[in-house]
Parts: structure tokens; C-alpha cells; sequence
């Protein structure tokens, strides 16, 4: 039979299909809705679902216009949330990085506190033997933050730091040491020249030739105690210093290796004024001595004994360019030439057997200092 278009004839298999895929039959829309399956030029099927999404009223669904709705408010919301997102990762992004530049900063103003303490360290341990840097630097005043080994503090009853001239205090800033060498060396005609040229000229002078023998301690482990305006000292066998180990053999023989390496290089450095070579006067003692800080102003660390003295004498009755030494230096230095004075008067001391070095080769070289 001749069918119209747009219907579906009874009992063919199109029938079937509509009839079991249609919204009555599912019950999610009413029964009357059309079949989307129109023949060809047939009506034209709607924009959207006649019924709406399974939790929608039993009376209807969602219009087209609805629908869009809808899903742009959707789109809406996701376009929002995304955006917050985006912002919350912005200001945490920010706040990390400055939480991190904060720490980076700390962590260089840290390690730059720590460099500047071992620039401090090593300058004091120039000064300073490291125990007695330790002993200053422990105790404060909490009211008023002073050292407990300050003048106010010491002079105040409830003091830490106690007596000034207690036993506690004299051995934690002094040491009683025996078998130490100690060399004077003196630059011959230097008060002359030095009455004669301007003060800035006479310091460059003296750094650069004090610089100098700076060096040769530091190669031969000899401690510079002071330097007394002209005047150069030197000690071997201090403590807390590597001669402190060594033998009395061995801290003469490296006095005496200093010594005769000062004179070589005083003649290699002319004179201020007269452009001569700088001539020494050195002598040398060994004995017992006490080295440590006294006072509170300024505190530097000193040598004393009568050991100094007899030192300080065999530079004063020595000679330009000469090595003298006292008869306890020449007993406990194997090797070398010699030569006797036969008895010198000494300033507080009386007549002494005293000696010129006059050849040394202890350091392993050979070198004749007068």
C-alpha cells in the first residue's frame, strides 16, 4: 500500500524500532512526541531533545533555549574556577618567591657574619695565642655587656672575672715556659737617619724591612713577639706555638737559621737616607720565661724574665753585622764556628762569656755572618 511520508508502516521493522525507542516507552518524555526519523523531505526534526536528561519534571524536558542556558552557565563556572585557580597558583607562586629570596638573603648575610668571623680570627691569632682569644672572649657582663676581665668588671664585687691579680686569672693569660730562645735584632745608625727623613718615610722603611723578616718566622716557625721601634724580637719554644715541641737543640738551630737569614736580607734593603745597606745588631739568650697579658687596655701578648734582658744586653754589646750570643745559647747549639770574647761587661749582669757566630751551616746550607 501507499504510504505518506513521515509514517512508518504497522509490523515493519522500522515499527519496532520506533516503537520501542520512543519516549513512552522509556517514560522519559510524553507519548505524543515525534519520531526523529522523518523520511527524506519530510518535516524538519527539532533543534534539541524533546525530553529532558532523566532527572527532569515528568512533564517535560528542557527547551533549546534552556539547554543553552544552562550549559553556559556551566562553561560560566568552570571559566570562574579556572580563573581562581590560576590566581591562587600567582599569589602562591609570589609567596614562595619571596619567602625564597627572604632566605637567600638571610643565608648570605649568614655566610658573610661567618667569613667576617674567620677574618677576625686570623687576624687576633696574629696578635694572640688562640687560648687566650678563647679566655677573652667568654664571660659578659649581661646589664651592661662588658668582659668579665674589664676594668669594671673586675672591679666590682659580684664580678666573674674575680680578682685581677688572682692565680685563676694569671694562669689563663700567662704561661711559665723554660728553654726559649730569644733574638734582639737591632738596625745599626737608625737613629740618625731617622731624625733626618719624614716620619711616613721612616714607617714604609721599616714595614718593608719588617715585612721581610715576617716571612722568614713563618719559615722557620719562630714566633714574632714585638717589634720596639727599631728593634725586631723574636722567641723560639712559646707555647702553643710548633717550636713549644722541639728540642733546645733544635729551637737554637732555628734562632740561629733566623738570624743569619735576617742579615742577608737586611743587606738587600738600603737605608732612607744615606742609600746604604742596612746593617744588624743581633743578640741572642736562652733561659726561662714567662709570656702571657697584662693590664686590661689594649692587651698584647709580652714575654718577661730576666732571659729578655740578658738578650736585650747581648744586641746592645754586639757588633754591626754580627750574630752574639750568650754562653747558654752556644752550649745547647751543636755545630757552627765560634768565636770568644773572653768576657763581656754586661749592664747588670757583670762580666759574661759571650760569642760571635762566625760561621753556621745548622740549616742545612752554609753562610758566614761574621
Amino acid at each position: 500500500t501507499r504510504r505518506t511520508a513521515g509514517t512508518v508502516a504497522p509490523g515493519s521493522p522500522c515499527a519496532s524500532a520506533s516503537t520501542s525507542s520512543s519516549p513512552s516507552a522509556t517514560g522519559r518524555g510524553p507519548s505524543s512526541a515525534p519520531s526523529w526519523r522523518t523520511a527524506r523531505g519530510g518535516p524538519t526534526p527539532p533543534s534539541g531533545p524533546p525530553w529532558g536528561p532523566p532527572w527532569a519534571p515528568p512533564g517535560g524536558g528542557h527547551t533549546g533555549a534552556a539547554a543553552a542556558a544552562a550549559a553556559g552557565t556551566c562553561e560560566e563556572g568552570d571559566t570562574m574556577a579556572l580563573v581562581h585557580s590560576a590566581v591562587a597558583c600567582s599569589v602562591f607562586i609570589a609567596m614562595y618567591c619571596m619567602v625564597s629570596e627572604v632566605m637567600v638573603d638571610q643565608l648570605k648575610v649568614k655566610r658573610g657574619i661567618l667569613q667576617q668571623r674567620k677574618r677576625y680570627r686570623y687576624i687576633l691569632e696574629d696578635i694572640l695565642p688562640p687560648r687566650i682569644i678563647d679566655y677573652l672572649s667568654i664571660d659578659s657582663d649581661p646589664a651592661g655587656g662588658c668582659p668579665s676581665w674589664s676594668p669594671r668588671s673586675l672591679l666590682s664585687t659580684s664580678s666573674i672575672g674575680g680578682d685581677p691579680y688572682s692565680l685563676e686569672r694569671l694562669n689563663s693569660l700567662g704561661d711559665f715556659t723554660s728553654g726559649v730562645f730569644v733574638c734582639f735584632a737591632d738596625i745599626v745608625g737608625f737613629t740618625k737617619v731617622a731624625a733626618s727623613c719624614p716620619p711616613c718615610e721612616v714607617m714604609r722603611f721599616l714595614s718593608v724591612l719588617f715585612s721581610a723578616f715576617d716571612q722568614l718566622t713563618e719559615l722557620y716557625d719562630v714566633r714574632k713577639m714585638e717589634t720596639i721601634g727599631d728593634c725586631y724580637v723574636t722567641a723560639a719554644g712559646i707555647k702553643d706555638t710548633p717550636s713549644h715541641q722541639w728540642s733546645l737543640g733544635k729551637r737554637g738551630r732555628a734562632m740561629l737559621d733566623l738570624a743569619t737569614s735576617m742579615l742577608e736580607v737586611a743587606a738587600s734593603v738600603e737605608m732612607p737616607v744615606t742609600g746604604a745597606p742596612v746593617q744588624l745588631r743581633i743578640g741572642m739568650h736562652a733561659g726561662d720565661v714567662m709570656t702571657g697579658v697584662v693590664g686590661f687596655k689594649a692587651p698584647r701578648f709580652s714575654i718577661f724574665g730576666d732571659t729578655i734582658n740578658v738578650a736585650a744586653r747581648m744586641e746592645q754589646t754586639g757588633a754591626a753585622g754580627r750574630v752574639h750570643v750568650s754562653e747558654a745559647v752556644r752550649a745547647q747549639v751543636p755545630g757552627g764556628v765560634w768565636e770568644s770574647r773572653e768576657g763581656v761587661a754586661v749592664k747588670g749582669k757583670g762580666v759574661m762569656d759571650t760569642f760571635f757566630l762566625r760561621a753556621w751551616d745548622g740549616g742545612g746550607g752554609s753562610s758566614s755572618p761574621g
